[in-house]
């Protein structure tokens, strides 16, 4: 890791974003702090104007991945959400430090990305004692936040990732399109061409989805934000606040990201969902169970073994509930 190359790139960054530009790094010093799919460094940096900000830097492999990143946490905090604030898309060579060029060249079509190394620098939050009361009501305001918003179309502009995958995404006057179409029918086709749930036929399957949406009421709700992938690892709390990290983004349903914290040991209870969505706790619990099918095929896809399993148990539920 070129720390000088970084630094060129950060003062680039941090004078587009200042009105009176001038700042410059003095020192700074990295050190690696986590890794899960992605590693993560801990960035502290002494500028010019005295200050000493701690930066996260998350390393990616590519650029439009890096981008994805950070276009999603801007949508959540466009609509409200906590998210840490990003600073900006640096790379391990001086070709492309991020400023409007590099976030022209995020199209709205996947496709092969630009191979390298990628850094996402952003806002680095600190661990404290949590203050599992206020974190939790801190969580429960960024998502009411998120969710009191209603957009025209249900999708996204462009494609992003969940996980290191790529993820479709366009924009569709129903949920059914979308969910079939950007989300269960593409990752299914993944899953299938790594040899995995091979025995499932698509038009059986797409027939359930469509079954599920009429029993569910779902063709009548309006598309709100949603994080994408809100497992419990990518709620970042830190004393009374919770931060949203790892965004994959859409207009969807809430009960997608209640889906995901389910999946994975939420911090959220039912009368906690049930305060963002005033529906009843039956119609409720059956909507997390059927929106639940997605993270699990994106999980086959990414490791395989038993969520191929825990998947097709889920499509034999949601098909004769």
């Amino acid at each position: 890791m070129n720390t000088g190359t970084l630094e060129r790139q950060l003062e680039k960054a941090l004078n587009d974003r200042h009105s009176s530009p001038g700042l410059s790094v003095l020192r700074s010093t990295i050190q690696f702090h986590s890794s899960s799919l992605f590693p993560l460094f801990r960035w502290q940096v002494h500028l010019s104007d005295g200050s000493a900000p701690v930066y996260a830097l998350k390393q990616v492999n590519g650029l439009q991945m890096t981008l994805s990143e950070a276009d999603g946490l801007a949508m959540l905090a466009t609509h409200g959400a906590r998210t840490p604030s990003v600073v900006g898309v640096l790379s391990a060579s001086d070709d492309a430090a991020e400023g409007p060029a590099s976030k022209r060249e995020m199209g709205s079509e996947g496709g092969a990305d630009r191979q390298g190394v990628y850094y996402l620098a952003m806002q680095f939050i600190e661990h404290r004692a949590v203050d599992r009361l206020l974190a939790k009501e801190d969580l429960l305001g960024s998502l009411q936040r998120l969710y009191s918003f209603s957009a025209e179309a249900f999708g996204y502009q462009r494609f992003n990732y969940v996980g290191s995958l790529e993820q479709r995404n366009g924009l569709h006057v129903t949920f059914e399109e979308f969910w079939w179409q950007d989300r269960i029918q593409p990752m299914l086709a993944l899953c299938q061409s790594m040899g995995r749930l091979r025995g499932l036929a698509e038009v059986r399957i797409e027939q359930t989805i469509h079954r599920c949406i009429e029993r569910l009421d779902l063709a009548s709700e309006r598309p709100t934000p949603v994080h994408g992938d809100l497992w419990s690892g990518n709620v970042l709390f830190s004393g009374s606040e919770a931060y949203l990290i790892d965004p994959s983004v859409a207009y969807s349903l809430p009960e997608q990201d209640f889906a995901m914290l389910e999946l994975f040991g939420s911090p959220l209870t039912m009368d906690d969902y049930r305060s963002l969505r005033d529906i009843p706790v039956d119609l409720l619990k059956r909507r997390i169970e059927f929106f639940q099918l997605y993270p699990l095929l994106v999980h086959v896809a990414l490791f395989g073994g038993s969520y191929e399993r825990q998947a097709l148990q889920l499509l034999e539920r949601i098909a004769s509930a």
